[in-house]
Formats: C-alpha cells, sequence, structure tokens
C-alpha cells in the first residue's frame, strides 16, 4: 500500500510536467506501474478475506492455510506484474473477479476465458431448483461449461432457486463489476451477439445468459406475466420480482437503451427457430418491448436533458420499423394457446401508435 502511496505521488509530479516533452512517456510507464500496484493490492485483500473464511471453516487443512498464507506474505512483499499475478494468484484461488480486472487492465482479447469467467461467477451464485429437473439440468451443463464443480456452485445460504433470494445478490456483484469494466465506447456490436470481442464486460452474451435465468425464474414461479408488467414498467419500478431485473442491471451498470435495444435485437435475430417453442422468442420480444417503454419514459421525463430526448427522437423512425417487423413476426404466431402472443401483439400496436404520435409533436 506504501508503494502504491509513493508511485501515485511520483505520478501527480509528472503530471504538472506534462508541458516536458519527456514527461509524457514518463506519465505513461508511472501509470502502467501504479495500474499493476493496484491489481496486487486487490489481489491480495481477496487472499487475505480467503485466509479469514478458511481459518473460520472446519473443514480446511493445515497445509491449506500455510500456502495461502505463504502467498499473502509474498504479495506483501513482493511485486509481481500483471500475469504472474493472473496465474500464480488470482487463477489459482478462484479470484474470478480479480482475473477480470487484470484482463481489463492488460486489455486483453481472450474472449472465451472472459466468458468462462462470466459463467463462474454467476453460476456459482444460482441455486438449484426445488422441483423443476429441467432447469437443474440445464444450470448443471453450465456448470460444466464453466468448469464448475456441482459442489461448488448451489448457492448461498441454502436457498432454492424459485426463493429469488440469490438474483438481489448477483445483481450486486454484477453491478459493482460493471461499473469498473464497461465502457460505452467498447462498443462496437461486431460479430454474434454471444460473442464479446475484447470487452470484459460483454453486455450481449450477459444478456443472453441473465435473460435465459430470468425465463426459467419465471417459468418456475410465475411472475412476469406480460399482461399489464411491460406498459407500467419505467426504471424506477423495475424491481428483482419480474423479468425486468436484468434490463434494472443493465441500465443501472450505464448502458444506454440505444445500445441495449441493439444487443437484445441481435440476440433474437440470431436465435435457432427451435427456441420459440421453449418461450425464449417470446421474453425476448417482451424485454425489448419494456426498453422501448422505459427509453420513451425516460427521454420524456424532466430529469433527461435536451440531447437525450434528440436523441430518442432520432431514433424513433429506426423503433418504429423495428416494432413493425416484430408486429410482423407476431401476427404469423399470434394463435397460442396461453394468448401470450396475442397479448405481446396488441401491446406492439399500441407502443408503434405511441411513437408515431411521439414523432408528430417533436
Amino acid at each position: 500500500v506504501k508503494r502504491q502511496y509513493y508511485v501515485s505521488k511520483a505520478l501527480g509530479c509528472l503530471k504538472s510536467l506534462e508541458d516536458v516533452g519527456e514527461a509524457t512517456e514518463a506519465i505513461r510507464e508511472v501509470r502502467d506501474v501504479l495500474d499493476v500496484l493496484q491489481l496486487q493490492v486487490r489481489v491480495l485483500k481477496a487472499l487475505e478475506q480467503k485466509v479469514i473464511e478458511l481459518e473460520a471453516s472446519s473443514s480446511t487443512t493445515d497445509e491449506q492455510l500455510r500456502e495461502r498464507k505463504a502467498d499473502v506474505q509474498l504479495l506483501t512483499f513482493k511485486l509481481f506484474d500483471a500475469s504472474t499475478l493472473y496465474n500464480r494468484f488470482a487463477s489459482k484461488y478462484d479470484m474470478w473477479t480479480e482475473c477480470l480486472y487484470i484482463i481489463h487492465v492488460c486489455k486483453s482479447e481472450e474472449a472465451d476465458v472472459i466468458t468462462t469467467l462470466w459463467r463462474k461467477i454467476i453460476f456459482s451464485l444460482l441455486p438449484q431448483s426445488s422441483n423443476n429437473a429441467a432447469f437443474n439440468a440445464w444450470r448443471l451443463g453450465q456448470c460444466e461449461k464453466a468448469g464448475l464443480l456441482a459442489t461448488s456452485s448451489t448457492g448461498s445460504g441454502g436457498s432454492s432457486f424459485e426463493s429469488g433470494n440469490w438474483i438481489g445478490q448477483m445483481q450486486c456483484k454484477i453491478l459493482r463489476l460493471g461499473k469498473s469494466l464497461y465502457f460505452e465506447g467498447d462498443d462496437t456490436h461486431s460479430g454474434s451477439a454471444a460473442g464479446i470481442g475484447g470487452f470484459v464486460f460483454p453486455v450481449g452474451f450477459l444478456a443472453d445468459v441473465l435473460e435465459w435465468i430470468s425465463l426459467w425464474y419465471i417459468r418456475s414461479t410465475g411472475v412476469g406475466a406480460i399482461a399489464g408488467s411491460v406498459t407500467s414498467a419505467s426504471a424506477s419500478a423495475i424491481d428483482a420480482t419480474t423479468f425486468n431485473w436484468v434490463l434494472k442491471l443493465f441500465l443501472d451498470v450505464g448502458v444506454p437503451h440505444r445500445v441495449l435495444l441493439s444487443y437484445y435485437e441481435q440476440l433474437y435475430r440470431e436465435q435457432p427457430e427451435r427456441l420459440y417453442r421453449e418461450g425464449w422468442t417470446l421474453h425476448l420480444l417482451q424485454s425489448m418491448l419494456a426498453i422501448i417503454t422505459i427509453w420513451r419514459k425516460h427521454a420524456s421525463s424532466p430529469r433527461a436533458g435536451k440531447d437525450q430526448l434528440a436523441e430518442f427522437a432520432a431514433c424513433c423512425p429506426n423503433i418504429v420499423d423495428l416494432c413493425d417487423g416484430f408486429i410482423t413476426d407476431l401476427r404469423a404466431t399470434s394463435q397460442d394457446e396461453n394468448g401470450e402472443a396475442s397479448a405481446l401483439l396488441e401491446q406492439f400496436r399500441r407502443v408503434k401508435g405511441e411513437l408515431l404520435n411521439f414523432r408528430t409533436f417533436m
């Protein structure tokens, strides 16, 4: 920590000399050193916490404690580069969050590694269902993809999937990471919706995984019925008891409505046809309807600036075209048994009309 303080002071001194030719390169080098020092402090604190948890556990062996305490000493008194921090400490001790921070600082483009780390984080928090064998089988498959043992991913507190207690914990974890890792300028929307390029907060991938979890939750508990839930949605009204908790998470991270809608549209366009039978198509359409509704209300609110209102107005023609396409798709599938597609069709028609009126008054 003292080293971090002194390097920070050195960086401050150099910044006062920015007009000097050689100072720019020196500032960059010192900033790189400071970034790695901050990573080491993060890894050290995480390992110290793991030692505390192991000391309180009755199943801990003396060898496990000795090894971790020795590594705490190394991290305290010796400096390591980012690669060593990742491989020798963070990855070794399953510090998945710290691994993401290291990848972020190093600007690595290890897409497979990043998705695996996110799967570990998400599915380590997700408990089993008490009565849904299909969900448990799906969850087990996701854990295997992430390299998680089933015994290490049963969630916390012993509660079941249906309790929903895990939602708040998952929101907090991902929100905290997103606030640090997500930058709007990183979004290029290239490749498939499930692909993430080099971005450490992969919105498309996370939307795919989290919305599947949301859909399973809706199936298991019956919450988030289409009728009435979307039209009354607003950024402040979304909570963990409805299907909108995933949208709230991304909006709270700072993902713009426009960007979020484009990711969901990609997921919709690229979905396999077989997923319609599993309810995925209607779930995505419902989510996109919610994004459009929330975006319009946000842009029209007194808290939004003129730029946000102008951006929404400029996007309105494209959103209307999008709604037209969804209406066409829903017409072809509106004869569903429970009427969900028919209800969604009417809601898209209503929203389209509101958007046309919005453009007229602008």
